[in-house]
């Protein structure tokens, strides 16, 4: 079984001053006027950290302007600034492979589209042991990216772990920031397939705002930007705009099979949007009751039971954008699963 041994590495560009006693690396610049603070730290790092690797310096503290930490990665100064960036050294974070593989797509130098099971969750956490997406593809592929941080090579977007689907996969530091700088321009095309309760004859899109729920802290909460008048809910500053679309393809007076396109990706946000509105993912025992909600349709057996074994009916279908380094079109699907339709069809 092949070992994964996740260190960050020391740039041999623009080299750092060198702290003897502890190997702290601190790399001195100019940030010149109107440009972006996390930009300019990659490239006085010479581009051996991933963006996203410094997003998470900058936000936990380590960039100053003198005495003043600068806690945006967004920031861009009005004049000339002297910036100071301190990277301390990591506990070498160690994952070995396992010997669950999942279906790989496509892949070539940079990425890699895989297909992650229902049940999986993505990357090492608290409560997870080595069952995960990330141990899986140490044993699949010979290069991942460093991520975000050290339990994530590779990811740049996520799945629920109850939800199935396609997945794109970062090879490089390179590839993991092109791949976030096109989610974050919102030129990856995300399609998903859910099921929810309820019957929606029109299509429609849900636009509003998402954040950690005050209470269960294991939920997102979403505020309908539309109803923000008649609720009178007031919007906390963590929260983040959400946006979806969506056209029903099938539907009976219990069940609608939907096709949904998200225009931004946050946390849980299919799930929480739709059980805002009244219309909860079906096999979704977060955010809904399925076994109430049943009772109230007088739902039928033989699809309940097929709900019960099929779990959390939402899947992600389909995923297109332009390969950020051959500029190649790229266009994936997976086929529905059955039950979608079968307990989504009209009676």
């Amino acid at each position: 079984m092949r070992k994964h041994r996740i260190q960050k590495k020391v740039p041999i560009n623009n080299p750092p001053l060198d702290n003897a006693a502890n190997n702290t690396k601190t790399f001195t610049g100019i940030l010149s006027a109107g440009t972006r603070l996390d930009h300019f730290l990659v490239e006085l790092t010479g581009g051996e950290y991933s963006r996203s690797f410094l997003q998470k310096k900058i936000e936990e503290g380590f960039v100053f302007s003198g005495n003043m930490p600068l806690l945006k990665s967004s920031f861009k100064p009005k004049e000339d600034t002297p910036i100071q960036l301190t990277i301390e050294p990591e506990t070498a974070y160690t994952l070995s492979g396992n010997d669950q593989s999942v279906p790989i797509l496509y892949q070539d130098e940079y990425l890699a589209i895989i297909h992650k099971p229902a049940g999986m969750t993505v990357h090492p956490g608290t409560g997870t042991g080595d069952d995960t997406l990330v141990h899986s593809l140490l044993s699949q592929m010979e290069s991942l990216s460093e991520g975000s941080s050290p339990e994530r090579p590779g990811i740049v977007h996520r799945l629920d772990r109850d939800t199935a689907g396609l997945m794109v996969i970062a090879k490089t530091s390179q590839a993991h920031d092109a791949l976030s700088a096109l989610f974050m321009q919102r030129s990856i095309q995300k399609i998903y397939h859910a099921v929810v309760w309820g019957e929606i004859q029109q299509e429609g899109e849900l636009n509003g705002f998402i954040f950690r729920h005050p209470k269960h802290r294991t939920r997102m909460k979403f505020i309908r930007e539309d109803r923000l008048k008649e609720t009178k809910e007031e919007v906390p500053e963590e929260a983040k705009s959400a946006s979806l679309s969506f056209t029903p393809l099938h539907h009976n007076r219990a069940l609608t099979l939907l096709r949904i396109e998200l225009h931004t990706g946050r946390t849980h946000q299919i799930r929480a949007s739709f059980a805002a509105w009244g219309h909860p993912v079906s096999g979704d025992p977060l955010y809904g009751s399925d076994e109430r909600i049943a009772r109230l349709y007088h739902f039928g057996k033989k699809h309940w039971a097929a709900i019960k074994e099929y779990g959390l009916m939402l899947h992600a279908s389909s995923l297109s954008f332009v390969h950020p380094f051959t500029g190649k079109p790229l266009f994936f699907s997976l086929p529905l699963p059955d039950v979608f339709e079968h307990v989504a069809a009209e009676n």
